[in-house]
C-alpha cells in the first residue's frame, strides 16, 4: 500500500515542523480516490481515498 510512505514522511518532518510553527505537508492524489468507476480497481482507490482521509485529519491538527 503506497500510504505507508506518505505516513512514515510526515511523522519524520511533523515534530520539525511544528518546532518551527510554519510548512506545508503537500500530497499528490488523484481522482480514483472517489470514483470506482475501474473494474478490480478497488485496491488503488482504496489507496488513494486512504491518502485523502489522511491529509483532510491533518488539516484538523492546526
Amino acid at each position: 500500500m503506497n500510504v505507508k510512505g506518505v505516513i512514515n514522511v510526515i511523522r519524520t518532518f511533523l515534530p520539525h515542523l511544528r518546532a518551527n510553527r510554519t510548512g506545508k505537508i503537500i500530497n499528490i492524489s488523484s481522482i480514483m480516490g472517489i470514483s470506482t468507476a475501474l473494474p478490480l480497481g478497488s485496491l488503488y482507490n482504496m489507496s488513494k481515498f486512504a491518502l485523502e482521509g489522511l491529509t483532510e485529519g491533518l488539516t484538523f491538527l492546526n
